[in-house]
């Protein structure tokens, strides 16, 4: 058996209207994306998808 694997995406808008998203790993960020354009919900619909796209570890 292995441990279970956390993974959040987070996203905050910023000031300018674009958003930073981030990767986080059992609580680490693993990876920063640079500020993009558009919203929140767009943006964790990709991350769904990306996610969806990898077969479940078992």
């Amino acid at each position: 058996m292995t441990n279970p694997v956390d993974v959040k995406i987070g996203c905050s808008k910023n000031n300018d209207g674009t958003f930073n998203a981030g990767v986080f790993l059992n609580g680490q960020q693993m990876a920063d994306f640079p500020p993009v354009t558009g919203d929140c919900d767009a943006i964790l619909d990709l991350w769904n998808k990306v996610r969806d796209y990898f077969p479940e570890q078992q």
